[in-house]
């Protein structure tokens, strides 16, 4: 088997020496290099290393496709991490719009005063589903729950806490035919913003990948491969949120 170009160079490009001259020689006798590299090959002529530079700016523009492929490929795993994440926020956001289902996430964002420092509800008290439209909160600490009931009240949800003095009830009350239609069209642009936001993370990734053809870190072909598999991760994630929209929609739509 033919040695690598690279171990072939590596034995070239050694300090000139007969041993060095020999061993290209013999490689050469015994037809392990190609005859592509038999012209010229001699101690006393430089078209050796004529050769030799040819290949090595062969090898530069190979090492730079190579990169060029690990670069786009980059770009493609960071746009559709930032996808990803559009989606997560899609979904934080859905969590907060109230259906008439009892549902924790509903007052995810909620902050209580814990001795002067804004704390997430979730972590001074415990939060779970009493019936299908009520949630129970109950604190770790007694008095917390005045400030509970505070926070619910100053929040947007619309609705009034019942604090008995060791828990708070959030009763949910059903939504009217308004209520829903309302929620559904709030729904439905947060959706249209999640597809805003994943179109605007494609557009700068193709900006990126056009950009490494402009300084010639890449070929027009890898070039169109990738914008070709950053609209295909683009397609992928419209279409979750797609599916989010019509699953809150469902849920809204529910009795």
């Amino acid at each position: 088997m033919a040695p690598s170009w690279r171990s072939v160079r590596a034995l070239i490009s050694a300090p000139e020496s007969s041993v060095s001259r020999r061993g290209a020689t013999a490689l050469i006798e015994s037809k392990q290099l190609e005859p592509f590299y038999l012209p010229k090959v001699s101690g006393r002529s430089t078209g050796l290393s004529l050769e030799l530079g040819r290949r090595t700016a062969y090898d530069r523009q190979l090492d730079r496709a190579q990169q060029g492929n690990v670069v786009i490929d980059e770009i493609l795993e960071d746009a559709d991490e930032r996808m990803g994440k559009t989606l997560d926020a899609l979904a934080n956001t859905f969590g907060k719009i109230r259906t008439g289902r009892a549902n924790p996430a509903l007052l995810d964002g909620i902050t209580v005063d814990y001795y002067g420092v804004a704390t997430p509800l979730n972590q001074v008290a415990s939060v779970s589903v009493e019936d299908a439209r009520t949630l129970l909160l109950a604190p770790w600490e007694r008095p917390l729950v005045v400030e509970i009931e505070k926070a619910i009240l100053r929040s947007e949800l619309g609705i009034t806490p019942v604090n008995n003095g060791e828990v708070v009830r959030i009763p949910l009350p059903p939504l009217t035919e308004e209520n829903r239609r309302d929620l559904a069209k709030q729904a439905k642009a947060e959706a249209e913003n999640s597809r805003i936001s994943i179109r605007n993370i494609r557009r700068d990734a193709i900006a990126d990948i056009r950009e490494l053809v402009k300084e010639k870190e890449a070929s027009e072909d890898e070039a169109r491969r990738g914008e070709d598999r950053v609209q295909e991760h683009t397609d992928r994630r419209t279409a979750q949120v797609d599916s989010a929209l019509a699953a809150k929609e469902s849920e809204l739509m529910e009795i």
